[in-house]
């Protein structure tokens, strides 16, 4: 097809948002299409009735001992200053409280 894909880690979230910017500019300058290829996993499955420790136990025993990408980026913010605990509980309870608001 002649598309560039992009690939990209869906753990790293400075590399998907490098990505998107990326894939966006293309789009702007050159007017074509471009492919994100964003790898990476389901921790609950498909739906709330798939239970994937049946059909890849062995992939889902790792993947239960993933750091969700959420707390992996949360703790980076903090180490790095970014944040502070508090800045993320007041960003985790107003997140909360929208999800709670538009059920």
């Amino acid at each position: 097809l002649g598309i560039p894909v992009l690939h990209v880690n869906a753990d790293d979230i400075n590399a998907v948002a490098a990505v998107a910017t990326l894939a966006c500019e293309w789009r702007q300058r050159t007017g074509k299409s471009i492919v994100i290829d964003l790898v990476g996993y389901r921790r609950l499955g498909h739906n709330e009735q798939d239970n994937p420790m049946y059909t890849h136990p062995t992939r889902y025993r790792v993947v239960d001992g993933m750091i969700p990408v959420r707390q992996k980026f949360q703790e980076e913010l903090l180490a790095e200053g970014v944040v502070t605990e508090q800045l993320v509980q007041l960003i985790e309870a107003h997140n909360r409280a929208m999800l709670e608001e538009n059920k």
